[in-house]
Formats: structure tokens, sequence, C-alpha cells
């Protein structure tokens, strides 16, 4: 998503923001390529302190008016609705809200999918919703709503296998 989002802020920055987000792009795009293969994981700090470098470049870029409250609301849609679930989710089951576990839900994808097709899919949804936001910042309320759709479709197929959603249990529905 840092990839998706600094290449996004590269593309509305103005000459101060730009080249700030393309060298952010180069290094978190070379974190990635290691990520992808094993060799390099962020963490929960280096997680936080990438996304807040972002979140001050999309501060810095919204103070100019170069980038509207909507477009960043749908950047951050999907990963913010997934940390509200898992910290009411922690809470009702009684665990500590900062508890690790393979609750997220790039997780239940990967188990649906696999690892890749799961990451495609994930990332697909906030890549098009983010970049239709960035270049038709008009459309970003609705970009937002569409993510937020598409991250509860998920969660109730994949998290919550609600049987009605679910393309294999709805074949057994044929019966009646």
């Amino acid at each position: 998503m840092f990839v998706i989002w600094t290449a996004c802020l590269s593309l509305v920055g103005d000459e101060t923001i730009a080249p700030l987000a393309i060298i952010l792009l180069v290094a978190v795009t070379v974190v990635f390529a290691f990520n992808l293969y094993g060799k390099l994981f962020l963490g929960s700090c280096g997680s936080y302190g990438v996304t807040f470098a972002i979140l001050l470049l999309l501060a810095a870029q919204h103070a100019r008016l170069g980038i509207s409250v909507e477009t960043v609301v749908t950047y951050f849609t999907i990963p913010m609705l997934d940390c509200n679930r898992l910290l009411i989710t922690r809470i009702v089951h009684r665990r500590s809200p900062a508890a690790r576990d393979i609750n997220h839900l790039h997780h239940h994808l990967e188990k649906a999918f696999g690892w890749r097709n799961g990451l495609i899919s994930y990332l697909g949804v906030v890549g098009t919703a983010s970049l239709l936001a960035t270049l038709y910042p008009k459309l970003a309320l609705l970009c937002a709503l569409a993510s937020a759709a598409a991250y509860f479709g998920f969660v109730m197929v994949y998290v919550w296998e609600i049987a009605f959603f679910s393309w294999s249990k709805t074949a057994n529905l044929r019966s009646f």
C-alpha cells in the first residue's frame, strides 16, 4: 500500500511534495521487492514510521490545496476499517487490542486465494480506489464507499464465512 500511496502522491504533489514522494516511492518499492521474497520485513514500528512519513506528505499537500480529505480517506479506508474490526474483535474476546494474531483481512484472503492472489485482490481494491480518487477527486467519496463495500464483502465471505455470500456454500443451497 505504501507503493500505491506514494505513487498517487507523486502524481498530485506540487514542486516540493512530488520529489519527496518519488524518493519515498523508490525506497518503499525496494523494501516491497525484498519483502516479497521474504528478505526484509518492516514490522509494526517500520510500518508506523513509513505511514507517518506518508501522512506528513499528505497533510502538507492538503494544506497546499493539492489533495482533498476525501482522497486521503479513500487511501486509508480499508486499513482503518480492518484496524477497527480487529480492535473490537480482540476486546470482545478479552484480548489486548494490541495483541498479534492472524485475523487481518490479508490473512483471510491469503487462506482463501493463496499468497499471491490474496495480495493481488487486497492491493487491487486499495490501488484501484486510490488511483481513481487521485485522478478524479470528485469521485473520491464514491471510491471510499466502494472500498468500504468491498471490505465488508470480503469480511462477510472470508472472515465471518456467511454462507449466503460464499460461492462454495451457496452451491449447496441449489437443492432447495
